[in-house]
């Protein structure tokens, strides 16, 4: 068994293919990690708080004010370019409590003299954005669709994906629940899994292979993450690299990382160290390439295609929900199509990103933009809006 983190919860997770459990069972898991929705609410973090003092009050308050300084920072972290982060404030108790909308104590255990405890730090979107803008700071609230990662030991005829005791494929299992723009998910290895892909179609960016495991969890994007080891990890000294490939929307360019074992570090720690790296690579490169700076905006004339009142619907509900979309304009509107005008922050590229993920589709053709239902991708569960 191995312990698969679910938001701050450890729960059981057994990795070896198992025939009892229904594919609607497997779908509740997957909505639990995270799989088939965008990230959540990006203004709020949570953060582990601890505070020693002369009586019980005096180390909760101790531990709240350090957790408010730390949850600034987990936000800064988690919406600036990491090449920006230099420049975001340090603020003081009173700056940061100004900058929230709501606290909520998860867990807490009080003790005589010590405190500790996972709060919910809820900020107010618009003074966040409006400091870092003031900085001049390049960031991005833009959530990713989840990506499923396919862990994947060794090369060749010994590559490992599915194997029970595969460390690299434990490392990921056993990773804290997602809090970041891009939610990372590790197929349970159920026997529809197997069946879905194997190693070498993983390695080979099989599309049809790669497309059907992803969307078995509600999603178009995998991530391929090859671990080649030299030496042995379970001796001490070993190096580990990683050859990351993403498919689909929220795919970043390919790219390596070379770690070597620390002195003392057991494999699971090393392997972990691995993934982490992994996962805050794949971030930055969501962050870098989502990232605007607040006070841009253009406007942008745009055809909506409408097969029907399902589409029309659609494309309003996500434009309203998109953090870079600050408004639209309806100058025509027909049972088959609309033009309307688009006022949204960062590029246009940024925005097309945004729509696919949402399962819509922003293409430039010869009359102009044009905006249709129905994005490469797949996974995005298009629910009749009117039973919603």
């Amino acid at each position: 068994m191995v312990a698969t983190r679910i938001g701050d919860s450890p729960v059981p997770v057994n990795l070896r293919p198992c025939r009892r459990w229904p594919a609607a069972l497997l779908l509740l898991l997957a909505g639990l990690f995270g799989a088939p929705a965008l990230a959540a609410d990006v203004f709020t973090v949570r953060v582990e708080a601890a505070g020693e003092g002369v009586n019980a009050e005096d180390a909760r308050a101790k531990a709240l004010q350090a957790a408010h300084l730390t949850a600034w920072q987990a936000l800064a972290r988690r919406l600036v370019v990491d090449e920006d982060l230099p420049g975001v404030p340090v603020l003081t108790l009173p700056e940061v409590q100004a900058l929230l909308a709501g606290l909520e104590v998860v867990t807490e255990t009080p003790k005589k003299s010590r405190y500790t405890g996972i709060l919910a730090f809820r900020f107010n979107p618009d003074p966040v954005r409006t400091l870092l803008a003031a900085r001049g700071l390049r960031f991005t609230e833009t959530p990713s669709r989840a990506v499923v990662v396919l862990p994947v030991l060794g090369e060749g005829a010994a590559a490992q994906l599915w194997q029970e005791f595969n460390p690299w494929r434990l490392a990921w299992a056993n990773r804290w629940g997602n809090d970041g723009l891009v939610p990372l998910v590790v197929p349970l290895g159920e026997l529809e899994d197997l069946a879905a892909a194997d190693a070498p179609e993983a390695l080979a960016g099989d599309a049809a292979a790669l497309a059907d495991l992803a969307a078995r969890y509600g999603t178009g994007d995998t991530l391929v993450a090859q671990a080649l080891v030299a030496g042995d990890p379970t001796a001490g000294g070993a190096t580990l690299t990683v050859r990351a490939t993403g498919y689909g929307a929220v795919a970043s360019q390919p790219f390596t990382l070379t770690l070597t074992q620390e002195a003392g570090e057991a494999e699971g720690a090393f392997f972990a160290r691995a993934a982490a790296a992994v996962a805050a690579r794949l971030e930055a490169d969501w962050k870098r390439a989502n990232a605007f700076y607040y006070g841009t905006q253009s406007s942008l004339p745009v055809s909506v295609v409408i097969g029907a009142l399902q589409d029309w619907l659609l494309v309003q509900q996500v434009l309203k929900s998109s953090p870079l979309v600050t408004g639209f304009k309806v100058l025509n509107l027909s049972r088959s199509a609309a033009s309307i005008v688009v006022e949204h922050r960062g590029t246009v590229d940024q925005l097309a990103l945004w729509l696919a993920q949402h399962d819509l589709l922003l293409r430039q053709g010869v009359a102009g933009w044009g905006l249709r239902v129905g994005a490469a991708g797949g996974g995005v569960d298009r629910k009749p809006l009117g039973t919603q």
